[in-house]
């Protein structure tokens, strides 16, 4: 039997998880009940999409815990979401490659951060929190790279 998602959403790592995301992007303040909600409402989907993200993004607070209002990306932004979403890539390539799209203007560290704890729990992993993939400490762009290596892969 696989991890039951909308369960597992609802503990207390979603908080700690918004919180150690937050801090990676350099927000040093207490994650707002907003951003715990939405990743809550967005890891218990068994199926994400474009839309989703955008949902999520437009509950994710700026450093000073005010709403960031930006524009809504464009129709092939959104496509390009949806491809990243449905193709079949690691936790840490879908990572890799939405931080590479970047369709936002804030706040895609964290989205790509709930974009890959997404996957890995819908692959059936364990949250993890404690100790959030070392590249993301260690090397703050080598998403860049591991995009690339997607890219060039593709091609």
């Amino acid at each position: 039997m696989g991890l039951d998602l909308a369960a597992c959403a609802f503990e207390p790592w979603v908080a700690d998880f918004v919180a150690a995301s937050n801090r990676l992007s350099g927000i040093g303040r207490t994650a707002t009940a907003s951003e715990i909600a939405a990743h809550r409402g967005f890891f218990a989907r068994r199926r994400v999409e474009a839309g989703n993200v955008l949902l999520l993004r437009a509950h994710l607070s700026g450093p000073d815990g005010r709403s960031a209002v930006e524009e809504r990306p464009d129709a092939s932004t959104l496509c390009g979401i949806d491809e990243l979403l449905a193709a079949d890539l690691s936790p840490w390539q879908l990572y890799a490659a939405f931080r590479d799209l970047a369709p936002f203007m804030h706040a895609n560290g964290r989205c790509a951060r709930a974009l890959w704890m997404s996957r890995r729990l819908a692959e059936g992993a364990l949250p993890q929190v404690e100790r959030l993939p070392p590249e993301w400490a260690r090397e703050p762009r080598s998403w860049r790279r591991a995009a690339s290596a997607l890219r060039a892969r593709r091609n």
